[in-house]
């Protein structure tokens, strides 16, 4: 994955309604963090937060069908 497909699964999580603080907060990675990913500045991110972040993405999914 390219920097840009990092900063659009945060702008996916954003479209469910959550602010970036609520993103990380949820994912357990750092507000900074998240601003970081959301912005390119994090070219690779560590395996661990790519499965945080898609973790958090299908529970929203998820929710989103019930």
């Amino acid at each position: 994955m390219k920097p840009d497909d990092f900063a659009n699964v945060i702008r996916g999580l954003e479209a469910f309604g959550l602010s970036k603080q609520t993103i990380a907060r949820r994912a357990g990675l750092s507000r900074q963090y998240v601003h970081r990913i959301a912005a390119g500045e994090v070219r690779r991110p560590s395996h661990e937060t790519v499965v945080r972040l898609q973790t958090l993405q299908r529970a929203l999914e998820g929710a989103r069908k019930l």
